[in-house]
């Protein structure tokens, strides 16, 4: 699952540890994910796991044809012989997988790229002494994070860095307080962080003190959207009894130690007294990239490892003949969503580790609501092959919030191709080509703007980001000095970035046009370059045509 070097450590403690080790985990749905995440006293340990086999999930497959139609019967299995057991996913991305990252770390450790997202140190400060580092990946995509274990104000930190693809950012994607004593990190691909409750009702950062104390865990991973990392299940127990605790859901001795066993492996690290140690670890890294992430996409799959949903490896994943049976068999729960690397989550915050499975009725789980009475199809690249869009509606929150998933069949399954969510701040909307639009407001005068496309091979591609501001806002866009005022009762700036490209196209609000060339005219006096609405259009309606909108 990673790119990196481990040994297998055989750690001196009582088995009374071990057992305590190998417990608490907390589940990091979207209520959790920032429960309890900013422990500065927080102890981080880890470890990794034997899989589970997934043979039940192959028979499970072959019963689902059994009393379909001889034609569609011999359909279904001629789809079963390529998808072959032991085969890759035959997913919308075909063979993709994320680009190597050692090559954007090694840019970044040397100061040619940003360090984006840091939140308390800089790639200078990380190495101003002796540091310790490894390779792991902790944010479930397959692809490698540099760990940095470093001492400050006597105590341990760890900071992982990783590349971030869909935004080309080398980013920190975990950083918090780290003690070696008795936390570590498992190649399994999470953090274990040790609590309980004192006598005085205060939480400890800890391994129980006495077999009584009910110990919590919690699995932790990395993330692109939050430097304390995500909450991917939690265990409570006691030593003292044989009940556990899976994300407040009873879970049997057996399953206990399942979890457990996938801490027993853990991430081995190297000391570095400069950054160039590190650089050279990291291009010999990369070297065995290609193979590793086959291993990695072939072990999740196979439903080994550790899983946002619990459920994956056991989900019924059925093979269907057409789009059509298969899109009626999720609706009535009677198999799942594949999670690949296709997926885009757009406004919210849906984390999840490749080889997640889903049904329906884990979704509104997952999201406290419930799903519309029909799903609504839509023909992504406009090919004629029909993808399904369903929407999740709660109101258990602090305000209601919609929930629209897209869906694509390929090769026999289904895989989610988009996770995007709708509240009073930031809507949603999905056309019937498959065109994302989302808009949102974080200020008096300043909007957002988002369009994105999916294609016919289920990718998702931005069009373009567009912040629509007022006179006051807009200063931000101009360089200093430069003064620019207009009347944003008339006047809205509409600021787009396409593919990298910056245009500044203003537009009229009240039917002025002899008020919009003048502001035209005083933006192109202080260098402004402005773009007209119809060119603007023009290079959007080139880019959706590229893929088939």
């Amino acid at each position: 699952m990673n790119n990196s070097i481990y040994r297998k450590k055989n750690r001196l403690i009582s088995s009374f540890l071990i057992a305590m080790l190998l417990s608490g985990c907390s589940s990091s749905q979207l209520e959790l994910g920032n429960k309890d995440l900013d422990q500065s006293d927080e102890e981080i340990s880890t470890n990794e796991k034997d899989a589970d086999d997934e043979a039940a999930k192959d028979a499970s497959a072959d019963d689902s044809t059994k009393d379909s139609s001889s034609e569609e019967s011999q359909h279904a299995e001629s789809v079963s012989d390529r998808q072959g057991a032991g085969e890759p996913w035959k997913s919308p991305a075909g063979d993709y997988y994320p680009e190597s990252p050692y090559s954007h770390i090694i840019s970044c450790l040397q100061g040619t790229t940003e360090l984006s997202y840091a939140r308390d140190v800089s790639i200078k400060d990380l190495f101003s002494g002796t540091v310790e580092y490894a390779c792991q990946d902790i944010t479930g995509d397959g692809t490698d994070e540099l760990l940095i274990l470093t001492d400050r104000d006597g105590k341990g930190y760890i900071t992982a860095i990783g590349y971030w693809p869909e935004k080309d950012k080398v980013c920190t994607v975990f950083e918090n307080v780290f003690n070696r004593g008795c936390q570590n990190i498992s190649t399994e691909g999470f953090i274990t962080d040790y609590s309980y409750v004192n006598s005085d009702g205060d939480t400890v950062y800890d391994i129980v003190p006495d077999k009584d104390i009910e110990q919590t865990v919690y699995f932790r991973t990395g993330s692109y959207h939050n430097t304390y990392g995500s909450v991917l299940h939690r265990i409570d127990y006691k030593t003292s009894t044989s009940e556990y605790k899976l994300d407040d859901k009873n879970i049997t001795s057996d399953e206990f130690e399942h979890y457990q066993k996938m801490t027993e492996e853990t991430v081995s690290f190297q000391k570095a007294d400069s950054v160039d140690d590190v650089i050279a670890y990291l291009k010999e890294a990369d070297n065995g990239y290609d193979e590793k992430m086959r291993s990695f996409l072939q072990k999740k799959q196979n439903g080994e490892g550790i899983f946002a949903n619990p459920a994956s490896p056991e989900a019924a994943d059925n093979i269907y003949a057409t789009a059509e049976e298969a899109y009626d068999a999720f609706l009535r729960n009677e198999t799942s969503v594949r999670c690949a690397y296709e997926l885009t989550v757009v406004n919210g915050d849906f984390e999840y580790v490749y080889g997640d499975k889903y049904t329906l009725q884990e979704l509104c789980d997952k999201y406290s609501g419930e799903a519309s009475n029909k799903s609504v199809s839509i023909d992504c690249g406009n090919d004629g092959d029909k993808e399904m869009c369903i929407a999740i509606s709660s109101d258990k929150g602090i305000e209601p919030v919609e929930t629209d998933i897209v869906v694509k069949y390929s090769d026999g399954h289904l895989y989610m191709l988009l996770v995007g969510q709708s509240s009073s701040r930031s809507t949603l909307f999905v056309d019937e080509k498959g065109c994302i639009r989302t808009e949102g407001s974080s200020g008096a005068d300043h909007m957002m703007e988002s369009l994105l496309v999916i294609d016919a091979n289920g990718i998702i591609h931005h069009i373009y980001d567009c912040n629509i501001v007022g006179a006051e806002s807009f200063k931000q866009y101009i360089q200093d000095g430069c003064e620019l005022a207009f009347n944003s009762e008339k006047v809205l700036m509409y600021v787009y970035d396409i593919d990298g490209e910056i245009y500044y196209s203003p537009k009229v609000q009240d039917g002025d046009d002899e008020y919009l060339t003048r502001i035209s005219s005083e933006c192109a006096e202080k260098g402004i370059q402005i773009t007209s609405e119809d060119e603007v259009n023009a290079i959007i309606d080139k880019k959706k045509k590229e893929y088939g909108i």
